[in-house]
């Protein structure tokens, strides 16, 4: 018997939980018909937010492909270059001259780029030592 009664209030108070949400989610429901009706939209500084973030996915997303195409692309022509034109493997196409010209550019401006980082590293190793910051990190690893 007290069971069954248990059970009758836990009926009742899941029926009025569940009257009371079907009832907040037709209220937030109206209140957003009523600012599609009316032409308001969300909160305008949420909408710019949001439009930043999807603009910033995308360039993030088109500067990683550009960056493995561009990683790819050079790989692929030094291969060309190697089996196409040097071993002249028929079934690899061998690269144009204005390819050739290209890739010794490329080239040209990786090396460039790894000499300035080096050059920095190198710079800043000097200065840290220097500064005497090195020498305790230095001890540590010894």
């Amino acid at each position: 018997m007290e069971l069954l009664q248990q059970q009758a209030i836990w009926e009742n108070e899941f029926r009025k939980n569940t009257a009371k949400l079907e009832q907040i989610k037709r209220e937030e429901q109206e209140k957003k018909d009523k600012q599609k009706k009316s032409g308001e939209a969300d909160d305008p500084a949420l909408e710019a937010i949001k439009a930043a973030q999807k603009a910033w996915r995308i360039f993030n997303l088109a500067c990683a492909l550009s960056l493995y195409a561009l990683i790819v692309t050079v790989i692929t022509m030094h291969l060309q270059l190697i089996f196409g034109n040097w071993l002249k493997i028929k079934k690899i196409p061998p690269l144009h001259w204005i390819e050739i010209a290209i890739l010794i550019i490329l080239d040209f401006i990786i090396f460039v780029l790894i000499l300035i980082i080096a050059g920095v590293f190198a710079a800043l190793v000097a200065q840290l030592k220097w500064l005497r910051i090195l020498e305790p990190i230095l001890e540590t690893v010894k």
